[in-house]
């Protein structure tokens, strides 16, 4: 659950970042064990591995007070905590019971911590909801219309997040103002863009709603894949391009720390241009699933988000996908067309880049001017290695015939931007018939 909790966040969500003057905000261990807190709109929330605390912050920004809930053991208390002149640590107290009451050491326990250099795992969107969470799945949160909501994750998975939860509102002091109601947290994403993260705060009964739509949206994309799978492939004429990608082998050239890294690889590829020259695109991938789309996802290489890649270890793929690219040459030419590889590798614990793209966009046109011997090798500039540069490309490629068949055969390294993790990739390309 803590690996895969982490992958999620890595994936899917936007770290908050410590705003100036916020000391509150961060993962701090303490005496009564780890605790992230992140600070809104005046109060601050934080999880525990076990429970979960929020509070009023006074003043001056120092002290918080306010309620820690314990919903598993049906308990909860008060607590009292305060900054320290460092920065860096708080001292103060806690107590059970939800009353007001001002805390000492005669009528409480003393709770002391120190802030550490973890990543915080947080979100919050557009409309005003936001959370934190521990590694172990504790959740707690707030509405855009100030109720608050604290739970513990329930499932788990590479798009998505479910948790079940109390709601409550708070009074000016911190204290729950009227009894927690249940209710449901729903966190997805659309795994094509990280950034299409989405949150929902429910009743309950919404997760099994959900995830019956999500099941049955998959039934009907089954059986319209099958449909399609079942209509004869058309064949390859002068305005009919029928290009084979095969993705042949992927091989870790840099880990992060030692020589191997966790983690998970995807893999997709599209091919670029005009909307109207897109639409008429249609492909098969590995003689299985056909579709009318410029866009090819072929999911992840990797199980449960920890796969180990040992370093210069290569890994055979063997994937491929075949588009139907129904233009001349000039058209393809004309439009700028390009095929683009996209690599994705996501990877825990170290959150500060838990997640890295690679794009790399190659000149169509030109590929199939050379796979149809409307140009020769000797016609490009050379690279190293006796690869060949196409114009308008992001790689180099050898360009090859073998026993009259023509065959592009490409390189591409991706790597994060702090370069803590390099791959190399290799694909073919070629016509078919």
């Amino acid at each position: 659950m803590k690996r895969l909790l982490i992958l999620f966040f890595g994936l899917f969500l936007n770290f908050g970042a410590q705003a100036q003057g916020n000391l509150w905000t961060g993962v701090w261990s303490s005496d009564k064990g780890e605790l992230s807190i992140t600070q809104a709109g005046g109060y601050i929330y934080g999880v525990h591995d076990q429970w979960v605390f929020f509070g009023k912050v006074y003043p001056g920004g120092r002290r918080a007070a306010g309620t820690f809930v314990n919903s598993a053991q049906k308990s909860a208390g008060r607590f009292d905590i305060m900054i320290n002149g460092d920065n860096l640590s708080f001292s103060g107290f806690l107590a059970p019971g939800e009353d007001f009451r001002v805390l000492t050491k005669d009528n409480a326990i003393s709770w002391d911590g120190n802030k550490t250099q973890k990543e915080l795992l947080t979100f919050s969107d557009k409309n005003g909801n936001s959370l934190v969470m521990s590694e172990q799945g504790m959740i707690n949160g707030r509405q855009d219309n100030g109720r608050v909501f604290y739970g513990k994750a329930k499932t788990t998975q590479f798009d998505f997040l479910t948790a079940d939860l109390e709601l409550a509102r708070l009074d000016p002091t911190g204290k729950r103002a009227d009894p927690p109601v249940k209710g449901e947290l729903i966190l997805f994403s659309d795994p094509f863009n990280p950034a299409n993260v989405k949150m929902a705060v429910t009743g309950v009964g919404s997760i099994a709603r959900w995830q019956a739509a999500r099941e049955a949206e998959a039934k009907r994309i089954e059986a319209q894949n099958k449909a399609e799978a079942s209509k004869p492939m058309p064949k390859a004429s002068s305005n009919m391009y029928r290009m084979k990608m095969t993705y042949n082998d992927v091989t870790l050239t840099k880990a992060r720390v030692g020589r191997n890294q966790r983690g998970d690889l995807s893999i997709s590829t599209l091919i670029q241009g005009p909307k109207p020259r897109e639409e008429q695109i249609s492909y098969v991938r590995d003689n299985r699933t056909r579709g009318k789309s410029n866009f090819v996802w072929f999911g992840w290489m990797g199980n449960n988000f920890g796969t180990t890649w040992p370093e210069g270890q290569k890994r055979n793929i063997g994937k491929f996908v075949i588009w139907n690219i129904p233009f001349s040459t000039a058209e393809i030419q004309s439009s700028t067309m390009k095929i683009t590889t996209s690599m994705r590798f996501s990877w825990g614990p170290n959150l500060l880049a838990a997640d890295m793209w690679g794009d790399r966009s190659n000149n169509l046109a030109e590929i199939i001017k050379f796979l149809s011997g409307q140009t020769q090798a000797g016609d490009y500039p050379n690279a190293s290695g006796g690869r060949k540069r196409l114009p308008n490309s992001d790689e180099t490629f050898w360009l090859e015939t073998v026993g009259g068949k023509r065959y592009v055969r490409g390189e591409g390294e991706m790597y994060d931007d702090k370069d803590h993790v390099r791959f190399r990739y290799t694909y073919t390309l070629e016509l078919i018939d």
